[in-house]
C-alpha cells in the first residue's frame, strides 16, 4: 500500500486506430486519506483526401480505495466498482492487470 498511497499512477493506451492517430491517458490519484480521483482522457484525428477531423474526450471519476493483499479495488462514488491486481514485472515496473503504469508524486490536498 506504501508504494501507491499518495501517489499519482499513469498509464499511456497505446494506438487504437490503424494509422497510430488515437491516444488515450489516465491518471489515477490514490489519497492517503483513502479517497481517488481518476481522470480519463483521449483524443486523435483522421485525415483523408477529402476529410479531416479531429477529436478529444475528457471523463473525471471519484470514489474511494483499499488494497487487499494484491488487489486493488475502486468503489465510485455513482456506485460502480473496479479492481485490479497489482505486480511488478522482472525489471521492477508497476502494474495493474498486466498494464504498465508509472508512479508519480500525487497532487492530494
Amino acid at each position: 500500500v506504501s508504494k501507491i498511497a499518495g501517489h499519482a499512477l499513469h498509464s499511456y493506451g497505446g494506438s487504437s486506430s490503424y494509422d497510430g492517430s488515437s491516444r488515450a491517458k489516465t491518471k489515477l490519484t490514490l489519497c492517503e486519506d483513502g479517497t481517488f480521483r481518476r481522470h480519463f482522457s483521449s483524443g486523435g484525428y483522421s485525415n483523408s483526401s477529402t476529410v479531416s477531423v479531429s477529436y478529444a474526450g475528457h471523463s473525471r471519476y471519484y470514489g474511494k480505495w483499499s488494497v487487499s493483499g494484491a488487489k486493488l479495488r475502486l468503489f465510485y462514488n455513482d456506485g460502480d466498482r473496479a479492481e485490479f491486481e497489482l505486480t511488478e514485472n522482472d525489471a521492477g515496473h508497476f502494474l495493474m492487470n498486466g498494464e504498465r503504469w508509472l508512479r508519480a508524486d500525487g497532487d492530494c490536498r
